[in-house]
């Protein structure tokens, strides 16, 4: 085993990246601006350490975030977003693009987006129906959500390239 997948090398790695995804869903929770932007930051978290470490380590990466996220954050609405999108999403993307056909990995990650934007807004309504008054149509904000949604994956998409361009792939699946 070379020293850049040596066990400690992995721990520390993966440490450092849990770190900041906490960092970034506590900001994300307590900041008045640039919640999204925090949170999107935590899928190029995940993409990072898909790259370095593999996506087996990374799943250690996700559910430490995820379990310290709650605890230090409680549950929130940005912590819920890490769990069920943000966090989960690098993971998606990853196997997805994996398939090397182009217009079903489109398909697959609006799915995806779909299936997201019911689940938050099922808990949305169950859990805090209160929050928000949101006076437009539903299928207006489901249509400007898959745009949305299209800019993130381009953004992750370029943080990827621009990742292994910088690093190089350390691992591979």
């Amino acid at each position: 085993m070379n020293s850049n997948n040596s066990k400690a090398s992995v721990i520390a790695r993966g440490g450092m990246l849990t770190a900041l995804g906490v960092l970034f869903v506590y900001l994300s929770s307590v900041l008045p601006t640039s919640r999204m932007f925090l949170e999107g930051l935590t899928s190029c978290l995940i993409l990072a350490s898909i790259i370095l470490m593999g996506a087996k380590n990374s799943i250690a990466v996700y559910a430490a975030t995820a379990v310290l996220s709650f605890l230090v954050c409680g549950l929130r609405l940005t912590t819920i977003a890490y769990v069920l999108v943000f966090g989960l999403y690098g993971f998606v993307k990853y196997y997805i693009e994996g398939l090397n056909n182009i217009v079903l990995e489109y398909a697959l990650k609006l799915i995806y987006c779909n299936v997201c934007l019911a689940v938050l807004f099922l808990i949305y309504k169950l859990f805090l129906p209160n929050l928000f008054d949101i006076k437009a149509a539903v299928y207006i904000i489901v249509i400007a959500a898959q745009f949305v949604f299209l800019i993130y994956d381009y953004a992750l998409s370029a943080f990827a390239t621009y990742f292994r361009k910088r690093y190089g792939k350390l691992n591979i699946r």
